[in-house]
């Protein structure tokens, strides 16, 4: 499906801007000058094209994606750890634990992501803005399936630091108040150019391949 991201934004230079644009309405002013201008970004087809493969998403909705596989992962570990501890004693208690519930989620094969794909435009697009150093990575959850999103970041590293510490552009501010307001590229998540546990297995079958580490590489490292 052909896709267009409609934004209005302000930024200080228009050539650190990356993918195809449409700037329309803005100041009179040279293109190094800042101005107010309006932003189309034209995404290639996300199912017919491997370069369009991931979906734009706001900081709100990259927030609750982030939050929510958190969410399910603690009450499954907290279930763990009480099994360990001996606080869970019977199979009833486990199977009746909030924990329980979360953990056959998680890792239900319908629902548990193992492989996916970004296209170029969302990578492009993050890369090609001014002080980007690289991208995140977060896992998350969005409709029941797992997921990763991606965000471009910054090199914040203090002065003197050992280690290097990066943030993202937009500002953890977006991801709190849940703002799209400036942030351009938004984030990105996979979710239709996806590969699901069982469609790995699935198509390890329609192969004729049997289920050993090499025929699990050839579909995760091979055509889909």
């Amino acid at each position: 499906m052909q896709r267009e991201l409609k934004l209005n934004n302000k930024q200080e230079n228009v050539a650190n801007l990356g993918g195809s644009f449409n700037v329309s309405a803005g100041k009179t002013g040279t293109a190094n000058a800042p101005r107010d201008i309006d932003l189309a970004i034209r995404l290639a087809d996300d199912e017919k094209e491997v370069r369009g493969f991931g979906q734009p998403i706001t900081p709100e909705l990259a927030r609750d994606i982030a939050l929510e596989y958190i969410k399910k992962s603690s009450i499954a570990w907290t279930m763990i750890k009480d099994i360990t501890s001996g606080k869970i004693k019977t199979i009833d208690e486990v199977k009746s634990s909030d924990g329980f519930a979360a953990l056959e989620k998680l890792l239900n094969p319908t629902h548990q992501i193992v492989s996916g794909v970004f296209g170029k435009e969302a990578i492009l697009q993050m890369i090609s803005l001014k002080d980007c150093e690289g991208i995140r990575y977060i896992i998350g959850e969005m409709e029941n399936k797992t997921t990763i999103v991606l965000t471009g970041v910054r090199d914040v590293t203090p002065k003197g630091s050992a280690t290097a510490v990066s943030e993202p552009l937009a500002g953890w501010e977006h991801y709190k108040k849940g703002t799209f307001d400036n942030v351009v590229p938004p984030d990105t998540e996979v979710h239709k150019s996806s590969l699901t546990r069982e469609e790995l297995f699935a198509k390890i079958k329609k192969n004729n391949f049997d289920e050993s580490e090499e025929s699990i590489i050839k579909v995760l490292f091979g055509e889909y």
